[in-house]
């Protein structure tokens, strides 16, 4: 055995290791960061108009018993707040990055309706169900956002857990 290569081959390998290993932490803590700013600016009313929610990737319109889906999955969908039984969050992985969705199960229904975070009216959603079934960024977010590239489907909020 050539030990000279075996000892280069360590060498240059435990520092390049090191060194990834020192970047991904580093990337991670960073992440985290952002995330929780994030929250506390939530927490705090000072979010930013998001620049991801196109009206090309579909749009959520709001009413007063519910809301109405153009584009997306399917070409319109009607939901009725009545019609709710469970609001799951969840994420795609698209390879390069994450797309925060939320599926709806309804009453009769065995479909999830689906928006996510890149539909027009996505943050008014978000709003509207906070108020009127108490669900807040904090209590979901993180625990759907990591780790990253996993799907972490996530109850936000059930009929069967609100009647309990």
């Amino acid at each position: 055995m050539n030990w000279e290569a075996v000892i280069w081959c360590g060498v240059i390998a435990i520092p390049v290791l090191l060194l990834w290993y020192a970047v991904d932490r580093a990337r991670e803590k960073r992440w985290r960061r952002w995330c929780e700013k994030l929250i506390a600016d939530a927490k705090a009313g000072t979010l930013p108009e998001t620049q991801r929610e196109d009206p090309g990737n579909g749009v959520i319109s709001l009413s007063e018993d519910g809301f109405t889906v153009r584009g997306g999955p399917t070409d319109v969908t009607d939901v009725k707040w009545s019609d709710v039984e469970e609001i799951r969050a969840y994420k795609a992985d698209l390879f390069s990055y994450d797309l925060i969705c939320w599926g709806f199960g309804l009453r009769g229904e065995d479909a999830l309706v689906e928006v996510n975070e890149e539909m027009a009216g996505f943050e008014r959603l978000q709003e509207a169900v906070g108020a009127r079934y108490g669900v807040a960024l904090e209590d979901w977010w993180s625990r759907v956002a990591f780790p990253a590239f996993a799907t972490n489907m996530t109850v936000i909020w059930s009929r069967q857990g609100d009647e309990a």
